[in-house]
């Protein structure tokens, strides 16, 4: 039974893998699209009303690209409120002059179809070791439901 503990962790940590940051540049920046921006001090100095004291990293919604600057749609807040969560967000204005790198989030394949593979691996296992009526090694012969109950689709051996 640990040992399903731990695959089912292994399996769990792999899910939330399918999106990843991609590097990018300031000149193809095009909403809408969610963005991680690294910025210099002098800019990060500028949004410290907006972002966490001390940190030049930002990660929001692209939602308007301009000249000079892109505008950022930005959680500042989350709240559980009952059994939902509220997110307040907040528009940021952000000097192109003060990005230092860029980085779109994107959907990787790869391990999306890894993950979900796992999941069905797990699903499938879990359905398997509940009709084969789990691993009780402590059952006898005598103790065996009659044969004719017995639904065999697959045997996993640990």
């Amino acid at each position: 039974m640990r040992r399903a503990i731990v695959v089912t962790l292994c399996l769990a940590s792999v899910l939330p893998a399918c999106y990843r940051y991609v590097p990018a540049s300031t000149s193809n920046l095009t909403p809408p699209g969610e963005v991680r921006l690294r910025l210099n001090e002098a800019e990060a100095s500028r949004l410290a009303g907006v972002i966490a004291p001390g940190t030049r990293l930002v990660e929001g919604q692209l939602i308007e690209e301009r000249p000079d600057s892109v505008m950022l749609l930005v959680s500042v807040f989350n709240e559980l409120q009952g059994t939902r969560f509220v997110n307040l967000s907040q528009r940021m204005n952000v000097a192109r002059a003060g990005i230092v790198d860029v980085e779109r989030k994107t959907l990787d394949q790869t391990r999306t179809v890894m993950a979900a593979v796992a999941g069905v691996v797990l699903v499938g296992s879990a359905v398997g070791i509940i009709i084969a009526g789990g691993f009780d090694s402590t059952q006898g012969p005598d103790d065996l439901p009659p044969r004719d109950l017995v639904v065999p689709l697959f045997k996993i051996r640990w």
